[in-house]
């Protein structure tokens, strides 16, 4: 079938018989192999080297030659080192008598035909996902001593570099690099980097980037042990990160998401208690199946103390009652690890709380203007105390929880476990959550992707839709796109993709079509608009027919994107409200795919979403 797209912005929904996938050839293949004394990785008939370097916490740089490799072990120094190789994975370890703080593989030198797209996935939600292209003479920033420097705020939404993907990478549409300890866990800061110093692209994963993820403690023999393993899968367009699931995993079923009205997009931080009833009546008379509520940030008097204030108007267990009694569940906003410094938490428990590295206590710029101080996730007292207070609002009624600003809990810092890395402190600080929760849906926002999935049931997957004092924009379309089409795997690990609530206020009604298209894809879809205040045209919006099936068929079950890996854009744009801000209106932004396949009950079905200036034809199986 094909289909002719053009003008500024199109949407289509498109239902058509599926065909069958054209089977691998020989020189789609992509495996690692030894080669000789060497090993490789080998891709579409070609073969590129690899090397091995060990980096130790003192800044040492230790490479390894295969050629030091009696089988699959080697002694360099005071390093052993063993590699095991096979086809689609390269697993490693270290032993050494001072801390590890990680591996680091290059392939140098892969062809620009093949190398000059790729694909990126950043460090948590707000980040950057999607396909850009590696300019020729790019090379990574460096220190003093030649190591490729990662920015000290890793984790900040804004400070992930274009080259930069924490965990998994994808070479223009050949094949697919993944990072983690071994046994499929992310317990460290990793990342897959790219850059074209010359003619050619040269890929590195490095495993461990922070000072806190070196490894610490001791055996018993007095010595240090690191392990880890990078995985390769031939990628695919309609699946970027085809390697982040194995074989030999089941894929879970994604839990349903309750659809209902989100406070953040329409009130901000003016949220209260009277607003939800308002809301609730307009959402009943417009989507009688939406049955659910969600309490954004501002209901709180304080964050850290997480009390209502008297603005909003009512206790929890109040407006939870309410809503119950009309047949819909309750969902609050909280930053589970940020407290406000003039809390009497902070005052009165300071153990509790990250220090930075020389010792003063860390306050973390989270929101424009506002420090806070971040949780300790490995401070018993610090879990406890996460735990009773998701108990007690449990108690109150709440049936979902959006926690928020996950990635401050991994901040580099001093914690009272020196032995722990910021991501395995993370994840103690989800897990107290989730005891605390009681079966609440836990709904993660600002989060590190990969180690988030185990505690969660949805999570975000892109930047917020709309900003205080913006104007909604076309922007928001095209960034929510691009990182639904990089974050599908999400799903295979049994979690919901949350798209953020869509708005239509203010937007041309073909741009509030596609962006309802957009974040109805994900199966995840909730109302953002203020719907007491919509006219009739918006509100004909949520009623078309085509948005009604689309929102009603896919109850966590996303648009795979079959174009992933073509057409990339040179600018990296972190955030929608850059893409919205008039500067950056005609900068070579990084493309959106345009066909997202579906698969309903009633068949398969494409969306096809255009966001350039020219007219394009585009092909979808018949």
């Amino acid at each position: 079938m094909r289909s002719a797209v053009s003008g500024v912005l199109g949407v289509v929904w498109v239902a058509a018989c599926a065909g069958e996938a054209t089977p691998p050839t020989v020189d789609d293949l992509v495996a690692f192999q030894a080669s000789g004394a060497n090993r490789a990785l080998r891709h579409r008939g070609g073969s590129t080297p690899l090397a091995l370097t060990v980096h130790l916490a003192d800044g040492t740089a230790v490479p390894v030659p295969w050629t030091a490799f009696a089988g699959d072990r080697a002694t360099v120094g005071d390093l052993v080192v063993t590699v095991t190789l096979t086809a689609d994975a390269l697993g490693w370890s270290v032993r050494a008598a001072t801390p590890v703080r990680g591996v680091e593989l290059t392939l140098g030198d892969l062809p620009a035909a093949v190398g000059a797209r790729v694909i990126v996935d950043g460090a948590q939600s707000w980040s950057f996902a999607g396909a850009l292209e590696v300019p020729a003479g790019q090379a990574l920033p460096r220190d003093p001593q030649g190591r490729v420097r990662f920015p000290e705020t890793l984790g900040d939404p804004l400070a992930d570099a274009a080259h930069t993907s924490v965990f998994h990478g994808e070479v223009a549409g050949a094949f697919s690099l993944c990072v983690d300890d071994g046994d499929g866990r992310n317990t460290r800061w990793s990342a897959v980097t790219f850059e074209r110093p010359g003619e050619g692209l040269r890929v590195r994963v490095f495993d461990g980037l922070l000072d806190d993820d070196a490894a610490r403690a001791p055996g018993s023999d007095g010595r240090y042990t690191r392990a880890g393993r990078i995985t390769v899968a031939r990628a695919h367009p309609g699946r970027p990160f085809a390697c982040v699931r194995s074989p030999a995993q089941t894929p879970r079923t994604p839990p349903p998401f309750p659809r209902g009205w989100w406070s953040w997009n329409t009130l901000f931080a003016r949220v209260t208690a009277a607003d939800l009833d308002r809301q609730v009546t307009a959402m009943a008379a417009l989507d009688p199946a939406a049955k659910h509520v969600t309490v954004d940030d501002g209901w709180e008097e304080r964050w850290g103390d997480w009390r209502p204030s008297t603005a909003f108007g009512g206790t929890v267990e109040a407006v939870a009652q309410r809503l119950h009694a009309r047949g819909y569940t309750l969902g609050l906003w909280l930053a589970p690890f940020a407290v406000d410094p003039a809390s009497a938490w902070v005052t009165e428990h300071p153990g509790w709380f990250l220090r930075r590295l020389d010792g003063t206590p860390l306050r973390a710029d989270l929101v424009p203007g506002r420090s806070f101080a971040i949780l300790d996730a490995t401070h018993p007292e610090a879990r406890a105390h996460l735990t009773a207070l998701f108990r007690g609002l449990r108690a109150a009624g709440v049936d979902l929880f959006k926690i928020d600003f996950l990635y401050a809990a991994a901040r580099p810092a001093l914690r009272a476990d020196p032995t722990a890395t910021g991501l395995q402190a993370y994840a103690l600080g989800l897990q107290a959550i989730v005891e605390g929760a009681g079966g609440a849906h836990i709904n993660g926002c600002g989060a590190v992707l990969a180690p988030t999935l185990p505690w969660v049931q949805s999570v975000r997957v892109g930047a917020d839709n709309t900003f205080e004092r913006v104007t909604p924009g076309w922007g928001s379309v095209l960034a929510l796109a691009r990182n639904l089409s990089a974050r599908g795997w999400v799903v295979d690990r049994g979690v919901t993709l949350d798209p953020d609530q869509p708005v239509t206020r203010e937007l041309p009604l073909d741009e509030g079509r596609a962006f309802l298209a957009v974040a109805a894809m994900t199966g995840a879809f909730g109302y953002g608009d203020d719907l007491t205040a919509l006219g009739e045209d918006r509100l004909g919006l949520y009623r078309e027919a085509w948005f009604t099936g689309l929102r009603d068929a896919l109850p966590g079950s996303p648009g795979r994107p079959q174009d992933a890996s073509e057409a990339p854009g040179r600018t990296l744009l972190p955030s929608p409200l850059a893409d919205l801000v008039g500067g950056f209106r005609a900068a070579p932004r990084a493309r959106t795919p345009t066909v997202f396949a579906l698969t309903t009950p009633s068949g398969p079905r494409w969306v096809l979403l255009h966001g350039d200036e020219d007219a394009r034809s585009v092909r979808v199986r018949r």
